[in-house]
């Protein structure tokens, strides 16, 4: 286990895990699929949604998953609301910064 992670983060990692590993069980797609529709190691998928590793992929990462499920990044993210609630208390210039960021890898993503 990190030794940073919060029991409360960990418990949102693994909520948002399952949260994922129930989106491909609807749509009937394997950790195969998802790998070869966005080129993502399938040992990197299996860690990330393993209930035995405290790993989580990143946000560039979760839009193409999110993406290749067919849903948006918001839907895999558990409890998403209380995310941006959290978000809320980030500073304006920092909070500023990470959308602009966010912004970058999407229009990467997209163009």
């Amino acid at each position: 286990m990190k030794r940073y992670l919060t029991s409360s983060s960990l418990a949102y990692v693994h909520r948002t895990k399952q949260k994922v590993r129930s989106l491909l069980a609807e749509r009937k797609l394997t950790q195969t699929h998802i790998s070869k529709m966005t080129t993502i190691p399938r040992s990197s998928i299996s860690r990330w949604l393993s209930p035995h590793h405290d790993d989580f992929m990143g946000l560039a990462e979760a839009v193409m998953v999110s993406s290749a499920i067919g849903v948006s990044v918001q839907a895999i993210l558990a409890d998403h609301m209380e995310l941006i609630g959290r978000a809320a208390t980030i500073p304006k210039p920092h909070l500023a910064s990470m959308l602009n960021c966010y912004a970058e890898i999407l229009r990467g993503r997209v163009g």
